[in-house]
């Protein structure tokens, strides 16, 4: 399952790349319509893909839903790692990371899970 997300994720920022590429090529010639439109379908990108991130992962303790965030780190034998990070925009009181979907939402679960146990 966890692979199926990470191909989902490379996907829609391979999509995210290209539409910037191509704002980026017809920027000068556009409306303010058409730059507005271009706007809304970056940002409905990013939402996907952060909640790709965070599928299968709980609310906060605060009751928001966490936000999800792919970093690229570095550079292994030729192929760029990345590093998922997952933590709540609304509270900030935890992040956590992993090098896959799965590990960042087992990770993120299990502090939501450990911080309530104690409140």
């Amino acid at each position: 399952m966890s692979r199926d997300l990470e191909i989902k994720v490379k996907a829609l920022m391979d999509e995210l790349t290209a539409l910037r590429a191509e704002k980026h090529l017809v920027n000068d010639q556009l409306t303010p319509k058409e730059e507005y439109s271009y706007t809304v379908k970056a940002k409905n990108l990013m939402k996907e893909i952060t909640s790709a991130i965070t599928e299968g992962s709980l609310d906060c303790k605060c009751g928001a839903r966490p936000h999800g965030m792919i970093q690229a780190t570095s550079v292994k034998k030729g192929k760029p790692m990345s590093f998922y990070t997952i933590g709540c925009l609304a509270c900030n009181s935890t992040s956590v990371q992993g090098f896959s979907i799965e590990n960042a939402v087992a990770e993120w679960n299990e502090s939501v899970l450990k911080n309530t146990e104690t409140v």
